[in-house]
């Protein structure tokens, strides 16, 4: 269960608690494996297995979260200028258009963007990026069919 769910289910306390826990813990991911000295790619799997247990977890029976927050975090550690931009990117698609998805969505786009444009990375690392990304938006696609069916009962 993602932020966002427990902001409908639980409250707007608890899902805002609950999305500091996510970007924590996908911070900590990086943080983790670039102090052990690890190779980039192996950081780059850290990330990808926090989101990865963050979207499918065994307590929950694979019902987890899309891993947005946990992904937002995991890059924040890596480039915090960047995501700080992406969430400001954001944040004006949701005051212009009220849809969360949408202002979600223009943000994570314009990261691999801003990471090319901003940081001139090379290309294996700017690939590794958007894998990672494309993973969200993977998780996205398999939970469309559920989210249908909440949004139909509850009208979130």
């Amino acid at each position: 269960m993602g932020a966002r769910n427990v902001w409908h289910v639980v409250g707007k306390k608890s899902g805002i608690m609950a999305f500091f826990l996510d970007v924590s813990k996908g911070f900590l991911a990086y943080w983790i494996g670039y102090l052990l000295g690890l190779f980039p790619v192996w950081i780059w799997l850290c990330g990808f297995f926090v989101v990865f247990g963050h979207d499918f977890p065994v307590f929950l029976k694979g019902r987890g979260g899309k891993g947005a927050a946990s992904a937002i975090g995991f890059l924040l550690g890596m480039q915090p200028l960047i995501i700080l931009a992406s969430g400001l990117i954001i944040g004006a698609f949701y005051i212009l258009f009220r849809r969360f998805h949408l202002a979600l969505t223009a943000g994570m786009a314009s990261i691999p963007i801003l990471w090319w444009v901003v940081l001139a990375e090379p290309w294996p690392e700017i690939i590794l990026l958007c894998s990672f990304l494309l993973f969200l938006g993977l998780k996205r696609l398999i939970d469309e069919p559920y989210m249908k069916k909440i949004k139909q009962q509850s009208g979130w």
